[in-house]
């Protein structure tokens, strides 16, 4: 991966798993050397591992952006901002993810304190 981001010298914004989700606290490991190897990229992701919510917490570098997943199944934590299903409760005041991150100017990934909603997370319209 350290490879492939170098690679593209250009490069400000990288998304951590389209779909899929952390497995291990070594796989955490992993995604944190690699943002801090290039700190001047922004990594984000969502996540559905509450149980990994704190250590991620501690480990990930200021440039690795966390948004808890959350819908109408599961309650949120409370450990990182919320990435939500329209619909959601609560949602209606979140940040409203138009799909377009090159329209919005990566405005959720440069303001990393808020929630979002979208329509899609995991490939779902």
């Amino acid at each position: 991966m350290m490879a492939e981001i170098s690679r593209r010298k250009s490069l400000k914004y990288i998304r951590v798993h389209i779909t899929g989700d952390f497995y291990s606290k070594e796989y955490i490991d992993k995604w944190a050397k690699i943002a801090e190897m290039f700190p001047f990229i922004i990594f984000r992701t969502n996540t559905r591992r509450v149980g990994f919510l704190k250590y991620m917490k501690k480990v990930l570098p200021a440039n690795f952006i966390v948004r808890e997943s959350t819908d109408t199944t599961r309650k949120w934590s409370g450990v990182f901002p919320q990435a939500a299903i329209i619909g959601t409760p609560g949602s209606e005041k979140f940040f409203t993810c138009h799909d377009d991150c090159e329209a919005c100017k990566f405005h959720c990934w440069n303001h990393r304190d808020i929630n979002v909603v979208t329509s899609q997370i995991r490939g779902q319209k």
